[in-house]
């Protein structure tokens, strides 16, 4: 059950992700006309099938894939060790864990 129902967070995101994306929800985007999807989406939707969330690595620089089985809020401490919970009240530090760790952000 656990699993489908992160499999349904993870769901919902993506389908937010989708309308926000494709100028859904009225007014106009001043931008191309809205109404498509950018490539980003369908990025995202690979992540939703593949179970990762694609987030910016502030140690790298880049993008790292990080399973999303363990939650939603993922933190990295910058030496390749990431951690993910479900809680946004939870962190690294104060379930134990040792070192500085920092929160990543989602990536486009």
């Amino acid at each position: 059950m656990k699993d489908q129902a992160a499999f349904q967070a993870n769901f919902d995101r993506q389908e937010r992700a989708m309308f926000h994306d494709s100028g859904g929800g009225g007014g106009s985007s001043g931008g191309s006309g809205g109404g498509f999807l950018r490539d980003e989406s369908h990025d995202h939707f690979s992540d939703l099938m593949r179970q990762v969330d694609t987030m910016n690595d502030p140690s790298s620089g880049g993008t790292k894939e990080v399973s999303n089985l363990g939650g939603y809020n993922h933190f990295t401490d910058g030496f390749g060790h990431y951690r993910s919970y479900d809680s946004p009240n939870d962190t690294p530090e104060n379930t134990g864990e040792n070192g500085s760790w920092t929160r990543m952000t989602e990536a486009p």
